[in-house]
């Protein structure tokens, strides 16, 4: 009998212990678990174009920094011949949410260099009223694209909405994304 005493005060001492340690752990917050989520759902060109499809019927523009990070380590800014979805798509999403658009593009860095034409692209075509100073906003954390910048800003290469449609597929993707 001494010794079931015993054992159910030692059980009630470990069920002590591992309530105390359960409640000094600070719970994982919730935004970290979605961005968690949110990483590993865009690991391959397919979860990404999935996302956007699925955009209309649930639309999170909050998460469009995640996808543009992920689009660049997959290495799809590379060819910007083929990225004309990706980039009408995020010129879309900066146009349809103009009072977070700045918030948006500022979380989509850092980002590499070389697939900073993306942002520029996306912020040119997007139809956003302020798409000018959105452009000379950012051109500090873009320096190797200010030539292209300079260009969008001046006038110098047409918008989405001035280009023909005949001159290849990037309009048209563009205008798809």
């Amino acid at each position: 009998m001494r010794s079931a005493m015993v054992w159910v005060n030692a059980l009630a001492a470990v069920s002590c212990a591992v309530a105390v340690s359960t409640e000094a752990a600070p719970p994982r917050r919730q935004p970290e678990r979605q961005q968690e989520r949110q990483q590993q759902a865009f690991t391959r060109p397919e979860d990404l174009l999935r996302w956007i499809n699925g955009y209309r019927t649930n639309p999170s523009p909050e998460k469009l920094p995640d996808l543009v990070k992920a689009a660049s380590a997959i290495g799809i800014f590379r060819d910007m011949e083929t990225a004309g979805v990706y980039v009408g798509f995020m010129a879309g999403v900066i146009e349809g949410n103009p009072k977070r658009a700045e918030t948006l593009i500022a979380k989509m860095f850092p980002i590499p260099p070389e697939d900073q034409v993306a942002i520029v692209r996306a912020i040119a075509h997007s139809n956003h009223p302020e798409w000018r100073e959105l452009l000379a906003k950012f051109s500090e954390r873009m320096p190797a694209r200010s030539v292209l910048i300079d260009r969008f800003a001046s006038g110098k290469l047409p918008r989405l909405d001035a280009m023909a449609l005949d001159t290849g597929a990037a309009p048209l993707d563009m205008l798809w994304g």
